[in-house]
């Protein structure tokens, strides 16, 4: 998933528009690998902000920053 969000935001780098995009977006790609949205994720709580834009920019260097801010939204479905 990180992966995944990494290159959707190295298309067009503008956390204002991609980060709405995204976040419709982010409940699709997360029932596709099988996770479900945690409760805490809502409307009025995007998951943008930031961390998110550093995790993004180290991404080539540290996956796994990305990787734990996408965490705090979605969990593996039980």
């Amino acid at each position: 998933m990180a992966d995944v969000t990494a290159r959707f935001f190295a298309i067009h780098p503008h956390m204002g528009g991609n980060g709405y995009v995204w976040w419709l977006a982010l409940p699709v790609l997360a029932a596709r690998l099988g996770l479900a949205m945690r409760v805490e994720w809502t409307v009025d709580r995007r998951p943008h902000g930031p961390e998110f834009s550093l995790a993004l920019q180290w991404y080539p260097d540290h996956p796994g920053i990305l990787a734990d801010q996408l965490r705090r939204w979605c969990a593996p479905v039980s």
